[in-house]
């Protein structure tokens, strides 16, 4: 679902609207394996798996919006996880993010309301 309707966006904003397009899904910002084994040891089990409250690593979610909405950066490196081996990729595979003009957070909610985060970057004056 939050694939599907991300790429559909993301085709009709570059091929229409002419506009260079990032995405990014909120699960690309999951603590480590090895941060969400400590977690659920020292403080509940449950937070081995992803999705519990508490697995996202905020730290990179606040600097990735607070530089991006300030523009100050050339590039920016993300995370990227790999649900298949349930940790992040080694920093090589991680995302660049150029100066792009719309970003594009997919996220959902209890796994039935998809949401969308749409922002527009515009230049400075």
């Amino acid at each position: 679902g939050k694939t599907t309707i991300t790429s559909i966006i993301s085709i009709i904003l570059r091929k229409y609207f002419k506009l260079n397009v990032f995405v990014i899904s909120i699960d690309d910002f999951y603590k480590t394996r090895k941060e969400r084994l400590i977690l659920s040891q020292k403080v509940h089990p449950s937070l081995m798996t992803r999705g519990v409250p508490g697995t996202h690593d905020a730290n990179i979610i606040l600097d990735f919006f607070k530089r991006v909405k300030r523009r100050k950066f050339r590039s920016l490196k993300l995370p990227k996880f790999n649900k298949a081996i349930d940790d992040r990729c080694k920093k090589k595979l991680w995302y660049k993010l150029n100066l792009v003009k719309v970003l594009v957070l997919k996220y959902s909610i209890k796994s039935s309301l998809i949401l969308l985060g749409l922002i527009y970057v515009k230049k400075k004056m």
